[in-house]
């Protein structure tokens, strides 16, 4: 499952340094059926938590029957595979041994955007499931956490396209610019190692190489 770094952006494009999008990874047509599966889900009844502690509306997938090997199957065959070639300081198969996926909405009159943050794993596959007429909530990134960069302050924003999943550490800070309008979906899918250990420090660290 090893893949040489030539092929790994032949597949995704660096949007900002150390921000991989995968372009067209699911068609807006499946984005449109994962988001009327999620309304399913939220209107049948069944009790919901809340998917973190920052967001209000969404739903956990870890938590729904079937959707298991779907998450695991991201995080072997596309997240893994891409994310060691990409990032070889900080990812190898002991880092992605773990998934938890989840969905959030932002809206008018709910969530419209998130505060600064990192997230609680090794890797971040973040897809935009849309839905249509939606604008707005771009994604800003800043430094990675325990290197170098953790504390700039110079920023780099990257809009959201139905269809397009950004792969990041998930120690690269970020946050989620307003929705000004519509709604917007995004399947969160954080990978870590087992028993969900999340990496603080680099797997070889290379002198004089930046993690980003």
């Amino acid at each position: 499952r090893t893949l040489p770094r030539a092929r790994a952006e032949a597949l995704c494009r660096e949007v900002v340094p150390g921000v991989w999008a995968l372009e067209g990874l699911v068609t807006r047509e499946a984005c449109g059926r994962l988001a009327r599966e999620m309304r399913w889900v939220e209107d049948s009844g069944v009790p919901l938590r809340r998917p973190n502690g920052m967001n209000r509306d969404g739903l956990i997938l870890s938590e729904i029957p079937g959707f298991e090997p779907l998450l695991q199957s991201l995080m072997l065959y596309i997240v893994l595979p891409l994310s060691a070639a990409l990032f070889p300081e900080w990812i190898g198969p002991e880092e992605c041994q773990e998934t938890y996926g989840f969905v959030v909405k932002y809206r008018q009159g709910r969530d419209v955007k998130l505060k600064e943050h990192t997230d609680t794993s090794n890797v971040t596959l973040n897809l935009c499931l849309g839905l249509p007429g939606f604008s707005g909530g771009e994604l800003r990134f800043r430094g990675v956490r325990f290197t170098s960069s953790q504390d700039q302050r110079e920023y780099r924003d990257v809009a959201q396209q139905p269809g397009t999943a950004l792969l990041h550490l998930g120690g690269h800070s970020h946050e989620a610019l307003p929705t000004t309008a519509g709604t917007r979906s995004n399947l969160i899918l954080w990978c870590a190692g087992r028993d969900f250990v999340v990496r603080i420090v680099p797997r070889s660290p290379t002198p004089g190489r930046c993690a980003i």
